[in-house]
């Protein structure tokens, strides 16, 4: 999550907490708190898992707003392939 704060652009802060106090049927949320996006990801699943469910909220947080009342509108499918594309750029950096 540093890296993609410090790489995209987010419109406000983004804070990231692993927690058990989320319902078992829901992996992660992203929320607007005052003046900062909170995402939450739950601490039951795997690594991977974990990471594809912060990748997906990070795309909330910098779509926010922008489709309306659609969760998963034109915008948030372009912040997720952003996103996407931003781990990606960091996996190849760490290898190097």
């Amino acid at each position: 999550m540093r890296y993609l704060r410090q790489l995209l652009p987010f419109r406000l802060p983004v804070r990231l907490r692993l927690t058990s106090r989320i319902s078992i049927q829901f992996w992660g949320d992203c929320d607007l708190r005052g003046h900062a996006f909170h995402i939450r990801v739950s601490d039951h699943l795997t690594e991977e898992a974990a990471v594809g469910v912060l990748l997906h909220e990070a795309a909330h947080a910098l779509s926010w707003g922008l489709d309306g009342d659609e969760d998963h509108g034109e915008f948030f499918k372009v912040a997720r392939t952003t996103v996407f594309n931003a781990y990606l750029d960091w996996l190849r950096k760490e290898q190097e």
